[in-house]
Formats: structure tokens, sequence, C-alpha cells
């Protein structure tokens, strides 16, 4: 898991790499590109990332401010970065006033990279969830039917495994017992 995380660092091992200084938290925001990072709309969270000055200039014609894309406080990811409490509330000016799925699909018609956060019971339910089979459905002697997550890495030629529940508290201790005694 830490060398899965630490993969994933690429843009803070880079800083590390530049400054020799460890980068500090940024949230959810990327720390070079804005925007880039969750905004608030009228029925929940939106991620939009943004990661070039031809995308900006989309970007900023979408939420109705076109003039953004000529002003030197937003010429660049650094000056858009440097003043990201005033974008911020631009873009949720915007996005406030919509629901999440017309921000991710005015986002996406404009070429916008856009995506819904999620909760739990959503991301189980999702396509991609269901595809992958990446929850399962099991049932309990005791506590029927459960959703359960098997582990999730898969192995070419190996067939995944659901897990069996548990057994209960003192079921096998006959057995056990016995196999320990060797009788």
């Amino acid at each position: 898991m830490l060398e899965s995380l630490l993969a994933l660092q690429v843009t803070a091992i880079s800083q590390l790499n530049a400054t020799g200084r460890a980068p500090g938290r940024v949230g959810n925001r990327h720390p070079v590109s804005t925007p880039f990072d969750t905004y608030q709309a009228s029925d929940g969270l939106v991620v939009l990332a943004v990661a070039n000055e031809v995308g900006f200039a989309r970007f900023a014609e979408l939420i109705g401010h076109p003039e953004l894309a000529a002003d030197p406080a937003f010429s660049s990811d650094e000056a858009r970065t440097e003043n990201e409490p005033r974008l911020r509330a631009l873009i949720e000016a915007w996005s406030r006033r919509l629901t999440v799925d017309e921000v991710v699909s005015r986002a996406t018609q404009a070429g916008i990279a856009a995506s819904p956060v999620l909760d739990l019971k959503q991301a189980l339910a999702g396509e991609q969830v269901a595809y992958r089979q990446t929850a399962v459905i099991q049932d309990h002697p005791q506590l029927g039917s459960l959703l359960l997550v098997p582990q999730p890495v898969r192995f070419t030629g190996c067939q995944r495994q659901t897990p069996a529940p548990s057994p209960q508290l003192g079921v096998d201790s006959e057995a056990v017992i016995s196999s320990l005694a060797g009788a």
C-alpha cells in the first residue's frame, strides 16, 4: 500500500527534487495546476481539472468570464494558483447555481475534465464497480446478505475468490481441539 501511494506522488516528489523541501498539504487541490480541485455545486461536490492555458480559456468561457483568459492574474498555472481564492469564488458563483450532473455535463461538453464526488453508497452502486465485480453480495448465516469488497489485486490466470463467511464462535472447537490433540 505504501508503494502504491508513493507512486501517486509524482508531482510532490518532483517538487522535493527541485527544491529540497517537502511540499505542504494542499487538500484536494492539485499543487501546481489551477483550477484543479473539488468545487461546490447546488447538490454536492464536483471535481474540475484544467491543466493548461488552452483549457483555461475554454473554462473561463464556460463559467461566463471569458475575460479571465487574458487577465495576467490568471494567465498561467502559477498565476492562477497564486490567485486561487479569487478564482475559486468565481468558479463557485457559477457551480453553486447548478447541480453536480449539470456541472459535469457542461464541463465535459466544453472539453474540461469533470467528475462528481461520490459517497460510498454511490461509488458501490456505480457502473465500474458492477463491471469489474469489485463488490459482491454474500450470504451470512446470521447476518443475511452482506456487501463485501474482496481483495482487489488480480493476477492473470488466477480465479478470483470471494472469502467464505467467518465461522460462528466455537463452531469448529471440537475439530480444532481434536486436530491439536492428534486424535
